[in-house]
């Protein structure tokens, strides 16, 4: 089946925009609607577009699709988010997250610089060390030892942002998910990404020339989301992709998919995705 085809079977499920001026209402919205796809992180993408009124739920809803290719292994359940990022900033910074004893019986102390929706999120893999000797743990929020503090926003409005702190925060070896994928995800991040503002086009827009785009979009990231899985990182098709979807946001210039929120600003995090554009954007 075409992604054109999924689409349209999630259309005809009910799937539509849904006006949520929190990021707890989008969160509701998301677990209730999207959550059963969750077999299927591009449907998950395209039906968490849907339903998104503004970009910052754009965002999320490709960056839970995103983690959900990842880290497929890993029973993630509602919203989590990847803490990877550590301390470079401070004074002196403050310290990583360090492992005490073993992944199947030890602790986690230290810091995480940046979550993605620190409000919302219920979830965190936590990747403990660099490169291929690293160790991924996912931990509920509520864990003992775990504090969310909020910080200042560096991207999206209306998504909270913060830093997470553990303090002898136990792990067992049933914590310990499969990070093999991980560096695969700053190739599939902007494809669900961008698999999410077509869901969101699509739900606000009915001109033809921006249905057919977001149609040709939709195949495309299809197309280089198969190529990834098998092994193949093909340049040429990713900057298609990318073209493709920066052309459908010129298309949509002076908010005409009608997004809620602040549209001038956070219609940046497409662009901030494409190849051509050198952001570093948090995890």
């Amino acid at each position: 089946m075409t992604y054109n085809k999924v689409y349209e079977t999630l259309v005809a499920t009910g799937l539509k925009r849904i006006e949520s001026a929190s990021e707890a209402a989008y969160r509701d919205a998301w677990n209730e609607r999207v959550v059963p796809l969750d077999s299927d992180p591009l449907a998950m993408a395209i039906a968490g577009g849907l339903i998104a009124d503004r970009m910052a739920w754009v965002f999320v809803a490709g960056y839970q699709a995103a983690c959900r290719h990842v880290f497929s292994s890993a029973a993630l359940r509602s919203w989590v988010s990847y803490a990877a990022t550590e301390d470079r900033e401070g004074d002196p910074p403050l310290p990583g997250v360090r492992l005490t004893g073993e992944p199947s019986s030890g602790t986690l102390s230290g810091n995480k610089a940046w979550i993605g929706a620190a409000r919302g999120m219920e979830q965190l893999v936590v990747r403990v060390g660099t490169g291929p000797g690293a160790t991924y743990f996912l931990i509920e929020r509520e864990r003992r030892g775990v504090t969310i503090d909020l910080k200042p926003r560096d991207f999206l409005a209306g998504l909270s942002q913060g830093r997470a702190h553990f303090e002898e925060t136990p792990v067992t070896g049933a914590d310990v998910v499969d990070g093999d994928g991980i560096e695969m995800l700053k190739f599939v991040e902007p494809l669900y990404v961008y698999a999410a503002f077509c869901g969101f086009a699509l739900s606000g827009m009915c001109e033809s020339d921006v249905v057919s785009h977001c149609h040709d979009c939709l195949d495309a990231v299809d197309e280089a989301l198969s190529s990834l899985r098998a092994g193949e990182v093909d340049e040429v098709r990713l900057g298609d992709v990318d073209a493709l979807v920066l052309d459908l946001l010129a298309r949509l210039a002076g908010n005409r998919a009608n997004a809620a929120g602040e549209w001038e600003t956070d219609q940046k995090i497409v662009a901030m995705y494409s190849r051509d554009v050198d952001v570093n954007i948090p995890h």
